[in-house]
């Protein structure tokens, strides 16, 4: 097929040739524990026209996310709405105060930016018990949004996977970080298989996210996963100022 007159023609052989990606874990607004970082030099370099900010902001603050970020980056900017309402902006401390994780006012700002917030983040929770799972599920629900969870699940923390997949999370919610070995146990450490539970997740509809961070993606595990044909149902670098020093988690060298 001949050029039209006056077109740019480029020789892409060799390459793939795709729209724009979507990074559905990032930071982009300001957080204590790992810094976050201004999409237009981190994602549309790479091929990522679209991030989602994965809970930095809460309702709180996500009025000062949109003036300082949203509104001034080129890259399409979306958001999970913290379910804590300072968001990841105050620290471990904060993400732990169960009195600032407000179903209604989450669910309220949601509605108000509906065409920016996509869903519900809940993150970090060190308490023992399911309260922040709860109260994100049901601002979830108060809203219509997904919710997508960064869980604990330590031996003192008073929840299990199953349980949490199984009973907690409803079909089309998120679990981000599939592939790591402490805070979801995709696989038997004694036989290397996935856990029945896990397909029994998947198939009532729990989606499961890369959500590949600094410390949040091994290879043992992903290996194995992916030879049983247990791959993730979304691709994202959580990419923030560790990870992008490190492992270099930006989306195509997450999807390669």
């Amino acid at each position: 097929i001949s050029a039209a007159p006056g077109a740019k023609t480029l020789d892409l052989e060799g390459l793939y040739v795709t729209p724009g990606l979507i990074d559905l874990h990032v930071h982009v607004y300001v957080h204590g524990h790992a810094g976050s970082l201004f999409p237009d030099s981190t994602a549309l370099v790479t091929g990522t026209t679209t991030v989602v900010d994965c809970g930095s902001s809460g309702w709180r603050t996500f009025e000062d996310f949109k003036a300082k970020i949203i509104d001034r980056s080129k890259t399409r900017v979306l958001a999970f709405l913290n379910i804590v309402g300072w968001g990841m902006t105050k620290g471990a401390e904060a993400e732990n105060n169960i009195e600032d994780m407000d179903p209604k006012a989450a669910a309220a700002k949601i509605k108000q930016y509906s065409g920016l917030l996509v869903g519900v983040k809940t993150a970090h929770f060190a308490q023992p018990g399911y309260v922040a799972i709860k109260r994100a599920v049901e601002a979830g629900r108060l809203s219509g949004k997904p919710v997508i969870v960064d869980d604990r699940i330590y031996t003192n923390s008073g929840r299990t996977t199953q349980e949490k997949l199984l009973t907690e999370l409803r079909p089309g919610d998120l679990h981000s970080h599939t592939y790591n070995d402490r805070q979801l146990e995709l696989l038997d450490r004694f036989s290397g298989k996935v856990q029945p539970y896990m397909w029994e997740a998947r198939k009532r509809g729990v989606l499961f996210d890369l959500g590949h961070g600094a410390g949040s993606f091994l290879w043992p595990v992903a290996s194995r996963a992916m030879e049983q044909g247990f791959p993730p149902d979304t691709i994202s670098s959580d990419l923030h100022a560790e990870s992008i020093l490190g492992p270099q988690s930006d989306m195509s060298n997450c999807i390669s």
